[in-house]
C-alpha cells in the first residue's frame, strides 16, 4: 500500500482452527496471489473477515457502529465504491476459532444479520448507488444465500451429533 498511493484498503485470507487446536505454523506458499474485488462483487459476497482489514488512516470513511452487526461488509462496499477495487492477499494470515456464521456471537443471529443486508441494500438503492433491478436481484440473491447458510448450520449440527456418538 506504500508503493501504490491509490490503494487504500486490503485484507487477506484466514484459516479456522477449532476445538482448542493451537496453530503452530500456517502453510504459506512461496507464491503470493492477489485478488481484486470490485464494488459489484462485494455486493454479492463478503470476501474477507474483519480481523484481516488493513486500510490507510487518512481515508474519510469509517465503520458505522450503528449498523448493528453488519458494518464490516457495508464498510467494504463503501470503500470499494469510493476508492475502487479492494485487494485481497491470498495468504491465511488470520486465525479464527469459530465458523464465520451460525456458531456463536453476533454471526449466530442469522435472521438479524439477514435483515441487516436488507437495510444495506435499501440504503444503497436510496443513495442511488444501485438501480432498481439490481436491488431486486440482491434481495433475492441474499435470501437464497440465507437459506444456504441455514442448511450449512443444520448439517454442522447433525455432524456434531454424529461425531459425539
Amino acid at each position: 500500500m506504500k508503493k501504490n498511493k491509490k490503494l487504500v484498503f486490503s485484507g487477506h485470507s484466514h484459516t479456522i482452527y477449532k476445538n482448542s487446536i493451537i496453530a503452530k505454523k500456517a502453510e504459506i506458499k512461496n507464491t503470493l496471489k492477489i485478488k481484486k474485488h470490485s464494488f459489484n462483487s462485494i455486493l454479492l459476497t463478503n470476501p474477507m473477515v474483519t480481523p484481516s482489514f488493513m486500510f490507510k488512516r487518512n481515508i474519510k470513511l469509517r465503520f458505522n457502529i450503528y449498523n448493528g452487526g453488519f458494518e464490516d461488509h457495508y464498510f467494504l462496499m463503501q470503500i470499494s465504491k469510493a476508492y475502487g477495487p479492494i485487494i485481497e492477499l491470498k495468504l491465511p494470515l488470520v486465525f479464527l476459532h469459530k465458523n464465520s456464521f451460525g456458531e456463536s456471537g453476533l454471526s449466530s443471529k442469522m435472521w438479524f444479520m439477514q435483515k441487516g443486508y436488507f437495510i444495506i441494500y435499501r440504503q444503497l438503492f436510496l443513495d442511488r448507488q444501485i438501480n432498481a433491478p439490481f436491488f431486486c436481484f440482491l434481495i433475492i440473491f441474499s435470501i437464497i444465500k440465507y437459506f444456504r447458510r441455514l442448511i450449512i448450520v443444520f448439517i454442522r449440527k447433525i455432524d456434531l451429533k454424529i461425531a459425539a456418538r
